[in-house]
Parts: structure tokens; sequence; C-alpha cells
């Protein structure tokens, strides 16, 4: 069994010092590792391809993480499963293409790094639609670098999302946790931080489409285990 010593000197570099038994005949081994500057950090444990452990990881084990991270300094949550469809090394009994869209989407507003775990040889067509939609990865892009979060839980499985990016706009996320009914999900101007009576135009980011101009709030039907993804731009 080899022993693990972990130092932090002064300054932002870790020094992992590693020794090992001998090899026969041999003397005692010490490797040493520092890592400078890491940006990025695991949140959790592994995460397997089924819907129930993605939405653990994704809506309950990031809660209040949101304030330790920014640019320089990220949450990982582990990375996509998009795509997997119960096969690989995580594979449980796999997500559908709906499922795959709010874990995109949940990651996206998480600021999350998106580090691809399907084999990128054989990607289905809704797969490579999930996982180029450029509106969406634009989101997880922002440079402001200001995580998402909860806006809390409507007590029936339904929750709203607020990240605010760097143009002055809010992306809104519409979950649907519930397993059988659709949901219909309220963002209201006032909690996602815009004066009630300021009209905002709300972009559709799937779907690439403005949908209008609103003041107030906004509400969309989603399906169970499904999202909705908007961008909210005030206009005044």
């Amino acid at each position: 069994m080899c022993d693990l010593n972990v130092r932090t000197p002064s300054g932002s570099s870790e020094s992992v010092s590693v020794r090992c038994p001998p090899r026969a005949g041999g003397k005692p081994r010490t490797v040493t590792l520092t890592v400078a500057g890491a940006q990025m950090w695991r949140t959790t444990g592994d995460i397997t391809d089924n819907w129930q452990w993605m939405s653990e990881i994704g809506f309950e084990k990031q809660k209040g993480l949101e304030r330790f991270a920014g640019p320089g300094h990220w949450n990982d949550p582990d990375m996509l499963v998009v795509g997997m469809y119960g096969k690989g090394n995580v594979g449980v009994s796999g997500c559908t293409d709906a499922e795959y869209r709010t874990h995109f989407s949940l990651w996206c507003m998480l600021a999350a790094p998106l580090m691809i775990g399907c084999d990128v040889r054989n990607m289905s067509d809704a797969t490579v639609e999930i996982l180029t939609a450029p509106e969406i990865i634009g989101v997880d892009q922002d440079p402001l670098g200001r995580q998402g979060y909860s806006l809390g839980n409507d007590g029936a499985k339904g929750e709203v999302w607020k990240r605010v990016l760097a143009d002055g706009s809010i992306a809104v996320g519409l979950f649907n946790r519930h397993d059988q009914h659709r949901r219909m999900l309220t963002a209201a101007w006032e909690a996602i931080g815009l004066h009630d009576r300021r009209p905002a135009v709300v972009r559709d980011l799937w779907a690439r489409e403005d949908v209008g101009e609103f003041t107030r709030s906004y509400s969309d039907t989603v399906e169970p285990h499904g999202c909705k993804l908007l961008k909210v731009t005030p206009t005044r």
C-alpha cells in the first residue's frame, strides 16, 4: 500500500507525495507531483447514466456551491452522459433524449466543464444536436462566469433556475422533475431580479427563436423530465 501526503505551501501550488513499498530487492519509491493553478474540482462522486443519479448530482448536490464558482475556479459535477444510452463504463439504464437535453441544459446553467462521455465516433443525430447546440453552449461559456442556481422547488418537482449573463440578460431554466405529469412553470420577473413592470424579450434557446415580449412573468408547459432554457433580455 502507498502512503499519500498532500502539502499546500504558500502560493497556488499543491505538492502531492506518494511513497510506495519497494519492488523486490529495491528501495522504497517516492513520487512527487505538483499541481499549479488548478481551475476546477469535482463536487461529487462519479456520475452514472440514468435519470435518478444524474438529477441527484445536478439538482441536489450542487446546492450552495455557486458561491465558489467563477472565472478561474469552476465546480465540476462530473462528465456528461449525453448519448451513452446505458452503454460504457458508467452505463446503467440510460436516459431518453429529452432527459439528456435536461442534463445538458442543467450542466450549462451550472457553468460546468462540458466533457463528453459517450463514444463520439458513433453519436446519434439527437446526441449531436444536443452537444452542439450553440445557444445552450453560449450559456455555459458566458464570460461573466456566474454559476446558476435554483430559485426553489414548487413542492411538485418543478424548479426555476436563474443565471445572470454578461450582457445583462438572464438565463432561466424551467425544469420538470416529475416522472409522469406535465407542468406549467412560471418565471416571475421579481424572482429573477427584474422589476415586474419592465418589459423583456424571452428567447427559447433550444428552438433558437424569440417567443415574444412579456412583463411580470413568463410561463410555459414542460414535459416530465423535460426543460425549457430561456434567455430573458430587458428591452428598456
